[in-house]
């Protein structure tokens, strides 16, 4: 026989443990530091920019490395991709890896993809695959939730080729309930961020992956 007071124990622990999530998200999202000029500034240029490049054919350029338990490296590799309107829609081509050309088959694989997208798109059927092999997947960071779901520190000025820039951190709240909810929502990510003086805009982005379930491995760096 079912002991109802037992069942509404549990919902109403759940209940509580939800509340706690929502009150420890809603609590890091009110102790965050504000933005830095410079850095919203960068923010704002790169959205612009972002906007722009609707209207052109560009590259994207990736850099995924990956670290064991004790810091060593055990991946690195880099993938380009040239991003072109096909049919009417967005469509990332696959064009370097390691910045060198793809092998001979896997050039072949990507023409017949670009073929049969543009097939299927002209005949208004989705047949591309969903996820990370899809010929329309991008990756982004939130970035729009920097003044909301990170803490965002100044730190030292760093060179980059030759030429200053300012550098911020920006790391998801110490709280363990609300980094939890970060990685449930996609957002477990410390990002390194350096600031062109002279331009104002972004020289580099980094990014670590904090927690598991994530896209990318834990501890995985992405760059930009």
């Amino acid at each position: 026989m079912t002991d109802f007071r037992f069942v509404k124990l549990l919902a109403y622990a759940a209940s509580i443990l939800v509340i706690c999530q929502l009150l420890a998200v809603e609590g890091a999202a009110q102790n965050a530091a504000p933005i830095d000029p410079r850095l919203q500034k960068a923010l704002d240029h790169y959205h612009q920019t972002l906007g722009e490049a609707q209207n052109y054919t560009y590259t994207e350029r990736y850099q995924d490395i990956n670290y064991d338990s004790k810091g060593k490296e055990t991946l690195n590799y880099t993938d380009t991709y040239e991003v072109i309107f096909l049919e009417g829609a967005p469509y990332k081509k696959h064009t370097l890896h390691n910045e060198k050309p793809l092998p001979a088959k896997q050039q072949e694989e990507e023409d017949k993809k670009l073929a049969d997208v543009a097939t299927a798109r002209r005949e208004g059927k989705d047949k591309e695959k969903k996820g990370l092999l899809s010929a329309t997947f991008h990756f982004e960071l939130p970035l729009d939730q920097l003044s909301t779901r990170f803490n965002t520190v100044s730190q030292p000025e760093e060179d980059l080729g030759g030429r200053k820039n300012f550098v911020f951190l920006a790391t998801p709240p110490p709280d363990t309930l609300a980094n939890k909810q970060a990685a449930r929502d996609g957002l477990a990510y410390e990002m390194k961020f350096w600031v062109d003086e002279s331009d104002g805009v972004f020289a580099r982005i980094e990014a670590k992956v904090m927690a598991e379930g994530m896209r990318y491995e834990k501890d995985s760096v992405v760059t930009y």
